[in-house]
């Protein structure tokens, strides 16, 4: 509204613009990419895959790792956050976001024991490899140990599914699932 008077009218009216309510839709058969992801899987397209967008994220753990609360906390991860476990394939040549279900989207934790001196290099060794944006989902997770109670948890995503600011919501909600996993429980996300 171009005067108060004007606007005044508009709050009293209740009217909101005729926008329509956040809601719980269904999900159309073709979902089109953000103006951001279109410019990231355009650039994937004419670069290829490689390490410029791979967004990293290094853990040291100390203590007992319990690998099945760890596998199981990544699946229900990737099961509430969609992002970690889309595809962008093409569709009538216009490329589209494809939500895998959460146990295709799963995340496999590789991993690998070495040496103290080459945690670095297998560090890059898991960060480095660029993603195949069409047919896997944009996360990859390593758990490289290094001594009896010492590891490494390394996970990259790639930044068409998220950034810098995406690790502390996904720390938060990776760490909450290990713990309920490892009390034998569901994690009760709110």
């Amino acid at each position: 509204a171009p005067s108060v008077a004007g606007l005044a009218r508009w709050v009293e009216s209740g009217v909101v613009g005729g926008r329509v309510g956040v809601g719980v839709r269904e999900r159309p058969a073709v979902v089109p990419l953000s103006y951001a992801q279109r410019r990231l899987w355009f650039i994937d397209r004419l670069e290829g895959p490689g390490a410029t967008y791979n967004v990293p994220l290094v853990l040291r753990l100390t203590g007992e790792i319990d690998r099945p609360a760890l596998r199981a906390a990544l699946r229900d991860l990737t099961t509430r956050h969609e992002s970690l476990r889309t595809v962008y394939p093409e569709h009538d040549g216009v490329p589209c976001q494809h939500v895998l279900d959460p146990v295709a989207g799963a995340p496999e934790l590789e991993e690998a024991h070495v040496a103290p001196d080459a945690l670095r290099a297998a560090v890059e060794e898991t960060v480095l490899p660029g993603f195949d944006l069409a047919t896997r989902p944009p996360l990859r997770v390593r758990l490289l140990t290094t001594g009896p109670d010492t590891a490494a948890l390394v996970l990259v995503m790639h930044h068409i599914t998220g950034d810098g600011w995406s690790h502390a919501p996904m720390l938060r909600d990776l760490s909450a699932a290990y713990a309920a996993r490892r009390a034998g429980e569901p994690p009760q996300w709110q």
